[in-house]
């Protein structure tokens, strides 16, 4: 079935089904949040053991980024998607079953699997799938974090206050449930290369013998590192402003779902061949000026808030080129889920190694006013990541031209 326009109908559920399930996995990043107070109460732990059921999300990411891509690309996208769904399910399921923080904790634990095999391979499907307009879905790819997380944050607020927080692991496992049957019936299966001829070691050598993904990740990196750096202290600044804690949730959603607008402007510019370095250098000297007026220029918080809301908006264009990037800059098309992987590891790597240096630097200044220069910090790292892909990018093009 096709419609006039000539673009397959099915193609287009399928590519609609693979961000869905990108989605799905980052609403069960965002259902945990809004839901820390009550499990504290309920399980008697401290903040710093509740914490730990979030950080440990970003520890899977980090231990199973390159090896989760290697995966997808050896046995097959679709299969690896499917499997990291059916373990988003039963680890949400038996979560909503949980008696004690351990056992929610270890539940958490196999989420974090399931959520890295879910995403690494949405790349590779959107790209099988959909024969134009690629970089377009790449850029609705990139927004599938913050798409999931506000969802998360908006709904599960709701859903504790009329049932328990256990709800809120029940709507996760059946919206991850109804991903599951889309991606089962509307994507192609996979080609047999994909399971039997890939070797892992040729993936692995291939993709860590490459400056691309390298440079990918290390720019995903210093973007994570400032969005989580700014987002994780973010209740600091409505508890200085006496805003009331029923303000601050609707209040961070729409900051985090901003984030969408800049994940579709990175793809839609990058398809219309505006070099994607230059997005990443735009967005890494706003998300700089941005940090400083809502940390360090002592601002009023009208001030403050729009300054979050910009960088959130214009840093999304990182994303958005990044994973434009992913299949240009893959050793090849077979490796374009574990370059996504390495990417991911740069992605956690930043968001686990900001909070901690920016809460030390709090500490040191008896306040959050220098955590601009930390943020600062990482975006001149990726001006300098962005000047190392232009070279890339150019040398690329170079050896294309001499082949022709």
């Amino acid at each position: 079935m096709r419609e006039r326009t000539g673009a397959p109908v099915v193609s287009r559920l399928a590519a609609a089904a693979v961000v869905g399930a990108g989605i799905a996995a980052a609403f069960h990043v965002g259902k945990l949040p809004p839901a820390i107070g009550v499990l504290r109460n309920e399980f008697g732990i401290s903040l710093v053991q509740a914490s730990y059921l979030v950080s440990v999300l970003q520890m899977a990411a980090l231990a199973l980024g390159i090896v989760g891509g290697v995966l997808a690309d050896r046995f097959g996208p679709k299969r690896v998607m499917s499997f990291g769904l059916v373990l988003l399910v039963l680890a949400s399921a038996a979560g909503a079953f949980a008696e004690s923080a351990r056992v929610l904790l270890g539940t958490r634990v196999i989420e974090s699997v399931g959520f890295m095999l879910c995403v690494l391979p949405g790349p590779s499907l959107l790209r099988r799938s959909v024969s134009s307009g690629l970089n377009r879905w790449l850029g609705l790819w990139a927004a599938y974090m913050p798409a999931g997380m506000a969802l998360g944050l908006l709904i599960t607020p709701f859903l504790i206050g009329e049932k328990g927080w256990r709800s809120a692991w029940w709507l996760a496992c059946l919206f991850s449930l109804f991903i599951l049957v889309m991606i089962r019936r509307t994507v192609a299966e996979d080609r047999r290369h994909s399971r039997t001829d890939v070797q892992v070691a040729t993936l692995l050598s291939s993709t860590l013998a490459a400056p691309g993904p390298w440079l990918l990740g290390m720019s995903f990196g210093c973007y994570a590192a400032q969005w989580m750096g700014v987002f994780a202290f973010l209740p600091t600044i409505y508890a200085d402003a006496g805003i009331a804690a029923s303000a601050a949730a609707p209040l961070t959603a729409f900051a985090v779902a901003i984030n969408i607008l800049g994940n579709l402007t990175g793809g839609f510019v990058a398809q219309r061949r505006v070099s994607a370095p230059w997005l990443i250098v735009i967005a890494a000297l706003a998300m700089a000026g941005m940090s400083w007026i809502a940390f360090g220029s002592g601002a009023q918080f009208q001030a403050q808030y729009l300054a979050i809301v910009v960088l959130s908006m214009v840093g999304g264009l990182i994303p958005g080129a990044l994973f434009a990037m992913a299949p240009v800059l893959a050793p090849s098309q077979n490796a374009v889920s574990t370059t996504v992987g390495l990417m991911q590891q740069g992605s956690a790597a930043g968001q686990m190694l900001a909070p901690p240096i920016i809460a030390a630097m709090a500490l040191s200044m008896n306040g959050w006013t220098g955590t601009w220069k930390v943020t600062g910090l990482f975006a001149l790292g990726n001006l300098v990541v962005a000047f190392l892909l232009f070279q890339v990018l150019t040398a690329r093009t170079r050896s294309t031209k001499q082949m022709a």
